[in-house]
């Protein structure tokens, strides 16, 4: 058995994923129109300071 395969479950989930981003990114363009400017956001971890260069990509 292959470590790479894919079940039929995890596809699921993956669409599931994929479509809730697109709904938020489709909520957050909204607020963002009505408000007349872009929306910000702050992240604080209180945790191991090597997530910080994965915090980065999220930011």
């Amino acid at each position: 058995m292959s470590e790479n395969r894919i079940d039929a479950g995890q596809i699921k989930e993956t669409d599931k994923q994929l479509q809730y981003i697109g709904e938020a990114r489709e909520l957050i363009t909204l607020i963002s129109e009505r408000l007349g400017r872009p929306l910000l956001s702050c992240i604080i971890t209180f945790g191991c300071q090597m997530n910080f260069d994965s915090l980065t990509t999220y930011a």
